[in-house]
């Protein structure tokens, strides 16, 4: 057994070798133990063995959750960076249709790519209580379907707490 340190599965043969080793050693007609010194060495090694490797075991847990407790941190911390980054892209891009639509400017060319500003229809909910309930997904929460709105307006409905609000979305190619 020495200085190298078992398996956790080479500590439980040597267990139940230790369990036979010492059920040979009682003698049949008295019952008595016949040589409990060495088993009792052989007892300690194992016992040993067994804490080393649980220490080691334990270390090993310990590591693996401060590595998912940081990872855990890591996908929040990138979470909030896709946030901020997805706000930025979209407060240039409104900030660019605002600028073109002031000059009058409908397309811009360049070598990396070409912005333009096309006409698009937006459904603005100004009032989410005065929507009917056929324009209501049911999901995990109730959710306004504004592709339904749009569709039913476009169609010449009247839908209360709805219109249709027409803008400039920036197209990048």
């Amino acid at each position: 057994m020495g200085g190298r340190i078992m398996k956790l599965y080479e500590i439980t043969s040597e267990m139940r070798a230790l369990d036979e080793l010492f059920l040979s050693c009682i003698d049949e007609e008295t019952g008595e133990v016949k040589d409990d010194g060495v088993i009792d060495i052989l007892e300690q090694e194992l016992k040993l063995q067994l804490q080393t490797k649980g220490a080691g075991i334990i270390k090993s847990f310990k590591n693996s959750e401060a590595m998912l407790n940081g990872v855990d941190e890591e996908i929040k911390r990138l979470q909030a960076l896709k946030k901020s980054i997805s706000n930025q892209i979209n407060s240039r891009k409104e900030y660019i249709v605002r600028n073109m639509e002031m000059m009058g400017i409908t397309k811009i060319e360049t070598e990396l790519g070409n912005l333009s500003l096309r006409k698009s229809k937006s459904v603005n909910i100004y009032d989410e209580s005065l929507i009917d309930k056929k324009f209501i997904e049911i999901e995990t929460k109730e959710k306004i379907s504004k592709t339904e709105i749009k569709k039913a307006i476009e169609a010449g409905e009247n839908v209360q707490g709805a219109n249709i609000v027409e803008k400039n979305s920036l197209n990048i190619k």
